[in-house]
């Protein structure tokens, strides 16, 4: 997410609960795939900017919705990852990165991790069914 773009959207639409910026990560497919009875699934890890003001809390939120989810399907979630960078994450401190699988998966891999995390996100009353 650009963050003019992001900063723009949370004038004009925020605030919001959760803030989650979506991208794919160029890992091999051995490290982004996982089969569950039979079904192959993109494996998905969060990404902390160390140097965000906001790095402690993302880093937390990050580790708990990734132990969630390893509960939900054990497995679907790398370890977060840390790096050296800001990844806009200042802007907000409940703005997490969220890499899905890798440049190696298939789109049908990514969606059926992607429902795995909206179904969380419901549980934790974070999205809502459409009326």
């Amino acid at each position: 997410i650009s963050k003019s773009y992001l900063e723009e959207a949370l004038v004009q639409h925020g605030p919001f609960d959760l803030i989650i910026d979506v991208h794919r990560d160029s890992a091999p497919r051995s490290v982004s795939v996982i089969e569950h009875e039979g079904v192959e699934y993109a494996r998905l890890m969060f990404v902390i900017g160390e140097k965000s003001e906001n790095a402690a809390k993302v880093r937390a939120m990050s580790q708990t919705y990734s132990d969630k989810m390893n509960q939900c399907l054990e497995g679907i979630m790398r370890e977060p990852f840390t790096r050296q960078s800001e990844y806009n994450q200042g802007v907000a401190d409940h703005m997490l990165l969220l890499e899905v699988g890798s440049d190696q998966n298939t789109s049908s891999e990514a969606l059926r991790s992607l429902k795995v995390l909206v179904e969380l996100l419901k549980q934790e009353g974070l999205l809502f069914e459409d009326s």
